[in-house]
């Protein structure tokens, strides 16, 4: 649905739209991360949880983004001084709105995740964004409003997302204002909050940097060339990580399952992002002409730069989650604030290659956070090396085959004049039919393994429910000793 709203809505509007909004939410993270001070990290981390701990971190949420829309609305005039663009403030005090929104779900979605409750998590994000974006935002885009449909929709989802999940969690709306419950999560949270506001600058410096000396609409192209392939891969990750984050969280002192499930994550995440971004690389030209639109070109060399370094600083991500789920937050702390400095010598040195050069620069900088983190994570659980590299090989290898195989294609498709359109297809149904041969039918026996293993857990649940069905409908009285094995987690 990101990738089917960003086509819609790059052909609806100006990519100085995309930059504006792009600049506002820079400005925004500034504060976000101390305006919900690690809550939602802490209420998942924490080992034994109270009702007032639950108390206490909705009550800092709230209380927290409501300060900090206050401080950002009036201190909005002060972007220009990051970015040379009067336009953004008025964007910067709408969307401020939305510490007040993250406010009132952080404890709801945190709680959702700490108990493993994925499908409700499902159901109040996909719900909330179809409201929020493809209904509020694109209509909004359809009547004219211009950059506004953009700060509507996110702001929509904001709003939308905070109902739901109260409506599920139903937890204590009364605010709790005694230390001693907040003092264990601010003790950790705190931490969190500092360092992912260094994780920030890291992840936006290149946008800061762009709007400080480019123009709206170069980060435009920037932004949207390089989340094109971000969307894809950092949503495989997230997805990953918000599943694995609060696993870790219980057995964060058995290092050897913790060694077991980090290679198997690993492992899996790299048979998917490493096929992609060899794919986004080699067919840059017909994905942004495809997706965006002609007038997107400008994206293409940002898509083929940041492709490889997207895929590693999102598998270096599940090693940062995992070494916050030990409490392990100095070294973060390190890699992240090493790494803020050599992205920063960069783009001064490549600066006179516009976009391209601050492109390479990140992608420098996302390499060494690759390699720092994965050392740092095979001290830590003793992996290894040979360990570690047999992990990645059956993702590198598909790949390598995958890559070559569109970058040969691709001269019989130009030498046959065939339309973009159809050209993406073909590539998107020959990637998807490779990258399931290669899976299945290849010689690397630890992923067929795992992959056997989620077949059969998918396999299991679906055979669970058909007898489950199936037995009621044949016999009404076997009801009352369904609803018991369920309750159980027995087979029927």
């Amino acid at each position: 649905m990101q990738i089917g709203y960003v086509a819609v809505m790059a052909r609806l509007l100006e990519p100085a739209a995309f930059g504006l909004v792009a600049m506002a939410h820079v400005v925004l993270r500034f504060g976000s991360y101390f305006a919900q001070m690690g809550m939602g990290q802490a209420l998942i981390q924490k080992t034994e949880l109270t009702k007032e701990n639950i108390r206490a971190a909705f009550t800092s949420s709230v209380v927290l983004g409501f300060i900090f829309f206050v401080i950002i609305y009036f201190l909005a005039p002060l972007s220009i001084y990051i970015f040379n663009d009067i336009k953004v403030i008025p964007i910067v005090r709408i969307m401020a709105l939305s510490f007040v929104l993250t406010g009132l779900s952080t404890t709801a979605l945190s709680l959702l995740r700490r108990g493993f409750r994925f499908k409700e998590l499902a159901i109040v994000e996909i719900g909330s964004y179809i409201i929020g974006y493809i209904g509020v935002g694109i209509i909004s885009a359809i009547l004219g409003f211009g950059v506004w449909s953009l700060v509507f929709a996110a702001l929509s989802q904001a709003f939308i997302m905070a109902i739901i999940s109260y409506l599920i969690v139903r937890h204590s709306l009364k605010l709790l204002f005694k230390w001693k419950h907040h003092k264990a999560l601010f003790s950790f949270g705190s931490k969190v909050s500092i360092i992912s506001f260094f994780e920030f600058i890291q992840a936006n410096i290149d946008t800061i940097f762009i709007g400080k000396f480019f123009t709206a609409s170069a980060l435009g192209f920037y932004n949207r060339g390089y989340r094109l392939i971000n969307l894809p891969l950092q949503f495989l990750t997230s997805s990953s990580s918000r599943v694995i984050y609060p696993a870790f969280s219980k057995i964060q002192n058995d290092k050897v399952k913790l060694r077991q499930n980090y290679l198997k994550a690993i492992m899996l995440l790299a048979q998917v992002l490493f096929p992609l971004v060899a794919v986004a690389t080699v067919g840059a030209n017909v994905i942004i002409l495809t997706v965006l639109g002609p007038k997107w070109q400008a994206s293409i060399p940002i898509l083929r730069i940041l492709a490889i370094p997207s895929a590693l600083i999102l598998i270096a991500h599940i090693a940062a989650v995992l070494l916050e789920a030990i409490a392990e937050l100095k070294i973060k702390l390190k890699i992240t604030l090493f790494n803020i400095i050599l992205i920063s010598i960069l783009l001064l040195v490549l600066k006179n290659y516009n976009i391209a050069g601050v492109a390479l620069s990140v992608g420098v900088g996302y390499t060494f956070v690759f390699f720092a983190y994965t050392i740092k994570i095979m001290r830590v659980l003793s992996i290894p090396k040979k360990d570690l590299i047999k992990v990645f090989i059956p993702g590198a290898v598909t790949a390598v085959i995958l890559g070559i195989s569109i970058f040969i294609f691709g001269f019989l498709t130009d030498s046959l004049n065939i339309s973009v359109y159809i050209n993406f297809i073909i590539i998107v149904v020959f990637s998807i039919l490779a990258f399931i041969g290669i899976a299945i039918l290849g010689p690397f026996k630890r992923l067929k393994s795992e992959i056997n293993d989620l077949i059969i857990l998918i396999f299991n649940k679906k055979y669970y429910l058909t007898n489950m069905i199936s037995d009621a409908l044949c016999d009404v009285r076997t009801n009352q000793q369904i609803a018991i094995k369920i309750k159980n987690n027995k087979k029927v």
